[in-house]
């Protein structure tokens, strides 16, 4: 039976064990050996020396030397970590992207002297950075892609309602508007670079990921002792589950607002609710994944998040060429200023989930019966009798600017000049609102209840807004003069905060109107009546020539504005510049331009 035997440094041969028991030994170069039986007990083995006959063989051989002294057990701690740290020998490190990803965190943690959750967040960093003129390129297609799919979204709508009513004439036609919309719009350009930007944002992300991954399961030794704050080993999974966290809402708060693909989850209608469920599944898919792997998605989200606010900034957007946006993420949590007495707007019902799936599955994969397709053609055929006519043209309206188009556009501004003269008109609808409009008899703005739909252009939902945009056409005027007219605090009761400017001081002050009359002399702002009476040149055209300030002084040369002198100003006239004795003018010669406050003409 063969036994085996344990060998010490430098023994390359073998020892047997007989079937009677005797152990043989073959020539080698080693310490006695150790024989023993595998059912024999520990006291029950020999330890055999083999016998050399020739003494010249031993001086041959030489002195055995001593055992080497065993390591301690930090020296052993010690040389585990830095065996560990070496790529070489955990097989990672090779010239492949995830290998070289391996590299470059090796490189910043060892040349730097960094630890390696710093190694991970400045790696990211520069990553990120070297490839932003790629996220510029993607803002600017993901801007050209809202815009196509506004009108895609129309012509799909009108194709799935065809389909719905097996109208075969239609559902052509709007295969035809379909096709040469996405010819108009170069379309396969459009995802073609939305594929490619996809590509590079996937391999990025798939190489940190088999990079960091391969790290963390080898692992590298000096990664389990280099954490922070609460995580102590960066190969396991984060104890608090903060990591993950955050890594699921930061791509929730991308997909649901749009951020880097321009189009929010509430714009989808079908998939709306898939696209918000899907982060929350995420963390239960990433919650056991390596700290490492954790910190690098972290750290890219939050990257991704700066920069998506940025591009939301429209001088950024002009800066880096951008188109810009219809509606920005700010416009969307920015209070909105209404007026007291301003009605709020009525929200449209929006379509369940429930209801947006059926509509889906029956335009698809129903069809329905010859009696639903006469129901529904009687239907319209009646809503066709008792509604409107449709808008006609004497022109092609998708002309570019014919003559006709002028024409009207011309008339629609006279229209909206003289929007004050129309007269009141509550609509036709029951949806009661309170609106303003101004009438003209009276000069003032006064309330109505509008039903909600038709009317005129004379509606206005605050008194603020009547007020601006019919001003011009009350008993007072917008010129310069007003600043120079008397506080006037009006015919009714009401108490509202305005500004008039004092002439007699020079400054404007406040006053307490009484909504309705009143004269020019009357501001909503401060602000406002210092534009229009401080910072704005009274005078009558370009002045050229001589001014007085009194019968002593000489006149002085000045040009354009008014000047700001303690006592009245004169203007000599053209024709009078020979009347000049001894450097000043004769008060009879000259034309009063400027009062003592440098206002007034």
């Amino acid at each position: 039976m063969l036994l085996r035997v344990l060998f010490l440094r430098d023994c390359r041969r073998f020892s047997y064990y007989n079937n009677f028991g005797a152990c043989f030994i073959r020539t080698c170069k080693c310490q006695p050996a150790v024989c023993f039986n595998r059912n024999l007990s520990a006291s029950s083995v020999q330890l055999i020396t083999p016998s050399v006959s020739s003494p010249s063989a031993l001086a041959d051989i030489g002195p055995i030397p001593d055992p080497p002294t065993p390591p301690s057990a930090e020296q052993l701690a010690e040389m585990k970590v830095i065996l560990g740290s070496k790529l070489e020998f955990l097989g990672l490190g090779s010239y492949s992207p995830s290998g070289l990803v391996q590299l470059m965190l090796n490189s910043i943690h060892d040349n730097f002297g960094v630890p390696w959750w710093a190694s991970i967040f400045l790696c990211t960093t520069g990553v990120r950075l070297l490839t932003f003129p790629v996220m510029i390129y993607s803002q600017r297609n993901s801007a050209l892609m809202s815009n196509f799919t506004e009108g895609l979204g129309k012509l799909n709508k009108n194709l799935i309602e065809a389909r719905i009513r097996r109208d075969r004439f239609s559902e052509e036609l709007a295969m035809l508007e379909l096709q040469d919309y996405m010819k108009e719009h170069k379309a396969a350009q459009l995802y073609g670079r939305m594929f490619a930007i996809s590509m590079i944002q996937g391999s990025i992300f798939l190489t940190y990921f088999l990079a960091l991954r391969g790290m963390s399961y080898a692992p590298v030794m000096s990664m389990t002792q280099s954490g922070f704050l609460w995580i102590t080993d960066m190969t396991l999974p984060d104890p608090a589950w903060i990591l993950p966290l955050y890594s699921s809402l930061s791509v929730l708060i991308i997909l649901e607002l749009g951020l880097e693909t321009g189009v929010s989850t509430d714009s989808m209608s079908k998939f709306k609710w898939v696209m918000r469920v899907m982060p929350i599944g995420m963390f239960f898919f990433i919650k056991d994944y390596p700290s490492a792997m954790l910190l690098h998605w972290c750290v890219s989200n939050t990257f991704s998040l700066i920069t998506a606010f940025l591009f939301q900034i429209p001088r950024i957007r002009d800066f880096l060429k951008i188109p810009p946006l219809k509606r920005s993420i700010f416009s969307r949590f920015r209070a909105k200023d209404l007026d007291a007495t301003a009605a709020s707007v009525e929200v449209s019902k929006k379509k369940s989930l429930k209801a947006r799936w059926l509509e889906f599955y029956e335009s698809n994969f129903v069809t329905l019966s010859e009696s639903k397709i006469r129901d529904q053609d009687s239907r319209n055929f009646m809503r066709a009798g008792k509604d409107a006519a449709p808008p006609t043209f004497t022109y092609n309206p998708r002309d570019r600017f014919p003559e006709e188009f002028q024409k009207e556009k011309r008339k629609l501004r006279d229209l909206i000049d003289d929007v004050c003269t129309w007269p009141l008109d509550r609509g036709s609808c029951e949806k009661y609102s309170i609106r303003w409009f101004y009438n003209e008899t009276t000069e003032m703005c006064v309330k109505f209840l509008y039903g909600g739909c038709q009317g005129n252009v004379n509606n206005f939902i605050s008194r603020i807004e009547c007020e601006r945009r019919c001003r011009k056409f009350s008993s007072y005027s917008q010129t310069g003069d007003n600043c120079l007219l008397d506080v006037n605090p009006g015919l009714c009761k009401n108490v509202q905060l305005r500004w008039y400017f004092n002439k007699k001081k020079g400054t404007c002050e406040s006053f307490i109107y009484g909504g309705c009359g009143g004269n020019g002399n009357n501001f909503h702002t401060e602000e406002e009546c210092q534009n229009q009476c401080l910072n704005t040149n009274l005078c009558h055209g370009k002045v050229d020539g001589y001014y007085i300030y009194d019968e002593s002084n000489p006149c002085t040369r000045h040009f354009y504005r008014c000047s700001n002198a303690r006592y009245d100003a004169f203007y000599c006239l053209e024709n009078w510049r020979f009347d000049i004795v001894n450097g000043a003018c004769a008060l009879s010669h000259c034309l009063k331009v400027c009062n003592a406050f440098g206002r007034g003409c």
